[in-house]
């Protein structure tokens, strides 16, 4: 029998209390009496007996329930927690319902929804069983449900990490693999549910960008995404155009599971579909059709259907798509574009081999390349630029119109303008940007500076020269002796330099590019020789060693601080001698420096060079503290020889003694080197 009372309390809450006999157990009692209120508990409602706190929101039992147990507050409790997660996942699913959640979200929420569903459809099984026998227990009710005890607390941690990490897009399917990996295999189920509802999402997306190059859905939730312009130098958003500067990697949304190289193909796929519709629009031609579109895409989106995602299987699905691709935009380049007449230009402007531009050049805008910038310096340069094709009838050629000078503003205020010109590339024939990148740009930039710089330096030393020509009748030419030997060693350096850039590195570079390059239709190879072109241009001109680069950097600014100085003064002889032995000592230093790099690289050309700069050693005997021989010293032993021939009889021991001293000590200073 039961017997109920209610007591009424001071605050005029109704609480219920209940006595059962010693024959029917504690726990069947308050499962048979409290039924309602625990399926609504479970379907995450309050109730009588449940409510929230109002401080965490959690559900607890309603304090009062007299003659309940200490083990069954315990059972109540378990399923308090159990409702606070089901609850907080409704909540997580409802939040995804909105457009601006994104695709990844979305497709989450729905996922957990369908699992929470799962879980309503047994509530309901149990509901309509334990009417048919009041008196179960609450343990039995816990043991009905206990995967969920497991599986929705393991959920939600999931959906506490999304939110507390704000994951999003791609990363979200990355993080959703990892987790898969870490459950046990009893467990896996419904969190490769998750896993495969998202990476549909992704692959849908893939085979948008791959086969079609369009991107679907937000702008931050995939591999790819459009440049960010607004951030860009004005001067760079003019010179580099064409979809192949809009799309780039998107950084943020990178998978762990997939490597670097495979986002690369990722991003050149989409490109190449958007070079090739953007041909067929132009000459009518399809290079790509319909038939392979619609196999690309199923070989793509299919993978969501396998068991077990394997990315080694995508990596060779993409890898077969993008050689396809690949060679119809070899076909493409090798029909519509002529990549060596474009090639060339690049090499006479970037590299400075169309010297007659760059000496008219120079002799507008010498005094300005060796000041301080300023906010005129690129409208001067580029004026300079501009006036040197005029000079030469060359205004309407297609370099004039193709290439443009700019300072840098970041650069010019800790140095000259030579230090700080930078050169662009405007006008990239279509559809040449897939080769002529940013990236490769900036390379054939950095190399412009170096090549600039060197020239100028060149055409300085040659301007001191012409100055010297004009006074040295004028002068004392013992004063001036000094100054002459200093420019003449300057030059002797810079000018045997300038010769071996131009005939061992640019021109040989170049013409074994242009013969790797006949035959050739695959983009990727073309790509791979012109990187193998620029590469061996940087090697052979020191440029990708910073310490290299830095002191033959140092090297050509001290010349043009010499040349600076002696254009100070009207005439040679006013020049301090002071001013210019600090520049003279660091020179000697640098070149002797050079000289020793020089030595240790095995190489024809370099050797050539390291002949005519160290001829006769001069730097080497520097290196190893020797004194170097000079003119003044083959004479002085010129006259000795003289001298013992006119003597014989009282010098002869003594001198040859001296010789013999003097050659082993030159034959053990070229032996150490």
């Amino acid at each position: 029998a039961l017997y109920f009372f209610i007591l009424k309390t001071s605050n005029s809450n109704w609480r219920m209390s209940l006595l059962s006999v010693s024959s029917v157990s504690s726990s069947s009692l308050v499962f048979a009496l409290l039924r309602g209120d625990i399926f609504a508990l479970l379907a995450g409602i309050e109730g009588e007996c449940f409510s929230r706190s109002e401080a965490r929101g959690k559900f607890r039992v309603v304090f009062g329930l007299e003659d309940v147990t200490d083990s069954d507050l315990v059972l109540l409790r378990k399923l308090c927690g159990l409702a606070d997660s089901f609850s907080a996942l409704e909540t997580f699913v409802d939040d995804q319902m909105s457009i601006s959640a994104g695709l990844y979200l979305t497709s989450l929420g729905d996922s957990v929804d369908a699992i929470l569903d799962e879980y309503r459809s047994d509530l309901l099984e149990l509901d309509q069983s334990i009417s048919n026998d009041e008196l179960k227990p609450l343990s039995i009710l816990i043991y009905d449900l206990n995967k969920y005890f497991v599986l929705l607390p393991m959920l939600l941690k999931i959906v506490e990490e999304v939110t507390a990490r704000k994951l999003q897009g791609s990363l979200l399917v990355g993080y959703l693999y990892d987790e898969v990996l870490t459950k046990p295999m009893s467990t896996r189920g419904p969190f490769l549910k998750l896993f495969n509802d998202c990476l549909r999402v992704f692959l849908q997306q893939l085979s948008s960008w791959v086969v079609y190059g369009v991107l679907i859905g937000r702008d931050n939730e995939f591999v790819i995404r459009k440049c960010r312009k607004q951030g860009r130098n004005v001067a760079e958003s003019e010179s580099y155009r064409g979809i192949w500067d809009d799309y780039e990697i998107n950084g943020e949304q990178m998978l762990s599971m997939f490597s670097k190289r495979l986002h690369v193909k990722i991003l050149e796929m989409g490109l190449y579909c958007l070079l090739l519709k953007s041909s067929s629009q132009r000459s009518g031609a399809s290079y790509v059709t319909v038939r392979d579109e619609h196999e690309f895409e199923d070989s793509i989106t299919q993978l969501a259907n396998d068991s077990v995602f394997d990315v080694v299987k995508l990596e060779r699905t993409l890898g077969a798509i993008h050689q396809q691709l690949s060679a119809h935009v070899g076909t493409l380049l090798s029909s519509s574009a002529d990549l060596l007449s474009t090639l060339k230009i690049v090499k006479d402007f970037f590299l400075l081999g169309a010297g007659n531009v760059y000496v008219a050049f120079m002799d507008e805008a010498a005094m300005s390349l060796t000041q301080h910038a300023n906010s005129r310096s690129t409208h001067e340069m580029q004026t300079s630029f501009e006036q040197a094709f005029a000079t030469l009838g060359l205004e309407h050629s297609r370099g004039a119109s193709a290439f443009q000078l700019h300072v840098d503003s970041e650069t010019s205020l800790y140095g000259n303008v030579v230090d700080s010109l930078n050169m662009s590339l405007i006008d990239i024939p279509w559809p040449l940007h897939v080769i002529f990148t940013s990236a490769v740009m900036k390379r054939y930039n950095s190399l412009f500076k170096f090549m600039m710089k060197l020239r100028v330096t060149q055409h300085s030393l040659d301007a001191v020269w012409r100055k010297q020509m004009k006074v040295h009748k004028s002068v004392r030419v013992k004063e001036c002796v000094k100054i002459w030997d200093m420019r003449n060693n300057m030059a002797h350096v810079v000018t045997h330099l300038q010769s071996y850039i131009q005939a061992d590195v640019l021109s040989a570079c170049f013409s074994d590019l242009k013969k790797k390059l006949k035959g050739v239709s695959s983009l990727p190879r073309v790509m791979e020789l012109h990187n193998e072109y620029l590469s061996a241009i940087t090697s052979k001109t020191f440029q990708d060693t910073d310490k290299v680069k830095s002191e033959l950097d140092s090297l050509l600014s001290h010349c043009l601080g010499f040349c600076d100085i002696v254009n100070k003064y009207p005439s040679p002889e006013l020049v301090p001698v002071k001013a210019i032995d600090g520049i003279e000592k660091e020179f000697s230093r640098l070149v002797t420096f050079l000289v020793a790099v020089l030595s240790t690289v095995k190489d024809r050309n370099l050797s050539h060079l390291l002949v005519y700069i160290d001829f006769n050693h001069h730097y080497s005997q520097k290196r190893f503290g020797l004194k170097p021989t000079t003119t003044t010293t083959l004479k002085q032993e010129h006259q000795a020889l003289i001298s013992n021939r006119s003597h014989p009889s009282t010098t002869t021991s003594t001198t040859s003694s001296t010789t013999a001293a003097a050659r082993r000590s030159r034959f053990h200073g070229e032996q150490r080197m």
